[in-house]
């Protein structure tokens, strides 16, 4: 026997509801009701309806507005085919009948689905699945198969396979003649994305009250078979239509149909529990292909230089040391902070030929966290929810690891990097493995690393055995000869990205920028070169878009001569446009004296 709910009136009008004799049926406004009416006269959960001793009755849930059976107010009423049943300003008649519902022929109403089941997804405390573990063994089957599909979520990497292997699995689960993945477009309707077998045996359309259901309201949908006068209308059988939800927005939705048959229970509950499984592993592909996306527009507006912009002879013989020695297991790179430590290290792995590059701030988090981080911890050991169990080394082997401001690592990771250097293995801490991984370390420290030995906070050891390579970065105050290559390359990097391909720099910006001693180095230079091409008004980056500090230079911060000479020579030629005749006037020294002084110094000049 069935015994189910016709509504009719409300805004579900026409809709059959099928009663689970096992399952108590709320009614009311509330997501956490069975049946849930949006209705501003109903309460939150203002009835309910059970099956008990061979009879179904209704009892009211302390409504406000109260609960009327045939016209009459009640409390608790037993319930017998065609009593009509009040709910705010929602009618629904009772039946019971040896068929299950169809629409049509008797009401009089709008051919409609008769909605066996029809669950908020938001309003489940737990998973159905789970629940009903300990009563039937078919669940259980349920729920090895979701978490065997947990496992196979982990190595998809593109929403396209993800979709396929949602849609092949309910199919095989429910043994579906058409099982479809629907994604929802801009209008907010739902749209067939990937679909079995393909071309599908009918067409997959969603009338706009299931849309509305589903996407609106977030409702899973299990639709009886109908028998309606409208041949458009006909369904040969079952239909179950489970959205993707996450934080109350709907994402797609799974959509299955029967040729023949009838879906059972279980079969909903599995759609519900992987589509609770899809719907946040969707969302996660979607915003790595975002910021994959992203990066890689990026990337195409701003390239990293394959050859790095050098003009100093001092970086010059610098990068060719790096070069040289690209291969070495670790290196140190001392340098204040934005002179490009982490950029040479990273041009370094990239000569290396090596694998994976990892970056890593030892002070960017508590000195705790920090050794957990870097060479894994047992699960309950770490307090970061994104922390992987095996940690940086690991992900790191055979390639590259970045560690910027090594100073700031607590003694007990440093015996541990020390033990790495040396080649001994780790003891895995989450399951006491022997970890053999040896990634190549590049250490980086704004200050030189010996003050840290000096004052007992950086081992004397570890010291010693990453300082065997010590490449010092110069601060661009040292190199004024790679001001300005380098803020064209900056200028035209971003100016390309803000659709400004024609912007230059003036001369009166272009002496500016020699003026200044950087004390942010590149890193201060990029900014400010891209703060000037969205503020410039005009085709030429002038002094005022320059946003720099002061207006003098900063104090010396050498007092040797041919540093001072080799800048006064730079910041002549720059004046003057590179005219080494004029330069040689605003120098007060002869032509010929100031040739052989760029000679020397490396510096180019104009041939004016």
């Amino acid at each position: 026997m069935y015994a189910y709910l016709t509504i009719t009136a409300g805004q579900r009008a026409g809709s059959n509801i099928v009663l689970d004799p096992a399952v108590e049926t709320r009614l009311g406004r509330g997501p956490e009701c069975t049946v849930v009416l949006a209705d501003s006269l109903c309460s939150r959960v203002h009835a309910a309806i059970s099956y008990g001793e061979g009879r179904w009755s209704i009892r009211d849930a302390g409504s406000r507005n109260g609960t009327y059976v045939n016209q009459v107010r009640t409390a608790h009423a037993i319930l017998e085919e065609g009593h009509i049943i009040h709910l705010g300003s929602t009618e629904l008649v009772f039946h019971i009948s040896d068929q299950p519902p169809t629409v049509g022929g008797e009401s009089g109403l709008q051919a409609a689905p008769t909605f066996i089941l029809g669950t908020p997804l938001e309003a489940l405390d737990s998973d159905p699945i789970a629940q009903g573990l300990a009563r039937d063994g078919e669940q259980a089957q349920d729920l090895l198969l979701l978490y065997n599909y947990c496992q196979r979520l982990w190595s998809c990497r593109d929403p396209c396979e993800l979709m396929r292997t949602a849609v092949e699995l309910i199919q095989q689960r429910t043994r579906a003649a058409t099982a479809a993945f629907l994604l929802t477009d801009a209008t907010g309707r739902l749209r067939p994305r990937w679909v079995i077998p393909q071309p599908p045996t009918r067409p997959i359309e969603l009338s706009d009250s299931l849309t509305r259901l589903v996407v609106g309201e977030g409702h899973a949908i299990w639709m009886a078979a109908q028998e309606a006068r409208d041949a458009s209308l006909q369904h040969e059988s079952d239909a179950l239509c489970v959205p993707l939800v996450l934080q109350r927005s709907v994402l797609g939705a799974l959509h299955i149909t029967l040729d023949h048959g009838r879906f059972r229970p279980s079969h909903f509950d599995f759609a519900i529990s992987l589509a609770r499984i899809v719907a946040p592993a969707l969302a996660r592909l979607r915003q790595q292909h975002a910021a994959a996306a992203e990066l890689a527009r990026l990337h195409a507006c701003l390239p990293e230089s394959e050859s790095p912009i050098i003009f100093n002879p001092g970086m010059q013989a610098l990068w060719e040391q790096a070069q040289n020695v690209a291969v070495q297991q670790c290196a140190l790179l001392q340098g204040e902070c934005g002179t490009g430590k982490e950029y040479l290290a990273r041009w370094m792995h990239r000569r290396g030929n090596a694998g994976p590059l990892v970056v890593f701030h030892c002070a960017a988090m508590p000195p705790r966290e920090v050794e957990s981080r870097l060479f894994g911890h047992a699960a309950a050991d770490c307090s970061l929810p994104d922390c992987d169990h095996g940690g940086l080394v690991v992900q790191a082997a055979d390639g590259s690891l970045i560690l910027k401001e090594v100073a700031a690592l607590p003694h007990s990771a440093q015996t541990k990097l020390l033990r790495l250097l040396e080649g001994l293995p780790l003891i895995h801490p989450a399951d006491g493995t022997e970890m053999l991984a040896r990634p190549r370390i590049f250490a980086t420290s704004r200050q030189a690393l010996a003050s840290y030995v000096h004052s007992g906070v950086f081992r004397e050891d570890l010291y010693q055995r990453l300082s065997m390579l010590t490449l010092d970065v110069p601060p661009l105050r040292e190199r004024p000869e790679d001001i300005e290559p380098l803020a064209m390359y900056f200028l035209e990097a971003y100016a390309a990205l803000h659709g400004r391909r024609a912007l230059d720099i003036s001369a009166e910006a272009r002496s500016r920028l020699h003026q200044y001693d950087w004390p942010g180095n590149v890193r201060q230079l990029r900014g400010v070169v891209e703060l000037a091409v969205s503020m410039a008004a005009g085709p030429r980056i002038e002094v005022a878009d320059l946003h720099l500090p002061g207006t003098a230079p900063h104090p010396p911060s050498s007092l040797c001569i041919e540093d001072w000479e080799r800048r006064l020579i730079a910041e002549a030629l720059a004046r003057t446009a590179g005219n080494v005749p004029q330069a040689a006037k605003l120098l007060g020294i002869g032509r010929a004296t100031l040739y052989r002084k760029c000679e020397q110094y490396g510096i180019q000049r104009g041939d004016n």
